[in-house]
Order: C-alpha cells, then sequence, then structure tokens
C-alpha cells in the first residue's frame, strides 16, 4: 500500500511488537497515534520531516530513540504510561 500521501494514522490498541517499518515511506504523515500496543523501541523518524505528533502512550517498554528530539516539526510526543528508563538529552 502506498502511504505516501497520509497524513494521519491512528493504530491504537493492536499488538504491534516493533514500529511498522512502512511507516517510514509515509513521508507525509503529521500525526501517528500507536498508543495501547507493545512496541519494544521506536526506530529513527527523521525521514518523517512533517511529523507533528507522535503518540505512544502505554507503547513503548524501555528504549526511547535518542535522536527523536532532533526532529524539528514534533510539537507534541506523548510518552505517558510506559517504562522507559531515561529520556535522551
Amino acid at each position: 500500500k502506498d502511504f505516501h500521501s497520509l497524513k494521519t494514522l491512528g493504530l491504537n490498541s493492536n499488538k504491534f511488537k516493533s514500529f511498522p517499518k512502512s511507516l517510514l515511506q509515509a513521508t507525509a504523515l503529521e500525526q501517528i497515534e500507536l498508543a495501547n500496543n507493545r512496541l519494544k523501541t521506536i526506530p529513527e523518524l527523521s525521514k518523517l520531516k512533517k511529523l507533528k505528533q507522535l503518540i505512544l502512550t502505554q507503547s513503548t517498554e524501555q528504549h526511547f530513540q535518542p535522536a527523536i528530539h532532533k526532529n524539528a516539526s514534533l510539537t507534541t510526543i506523548s510518552i505517558s504510561d510506559n517504562k522507559i528508563e531515561e529520556l535522551p538529552e
């Protein structure tokens, strides 16, 4: 499926254990909702230059991508109710 023009994607309450790599090709995405999943890590999202909101509530076990805060377009990151041990500097 071609996701290139997709702007918002809600994948809440699934059983994803890894971030769907096909989303990294969806360069028009502005919002990704992956709340209530079983993600272990979040990959580098620098290709998603238009991404404004990343919702990961109750999704990520322990690892948070150190470079995620370098995505200049991100205005909202929701990571509440996770087991993240530390945030990137």
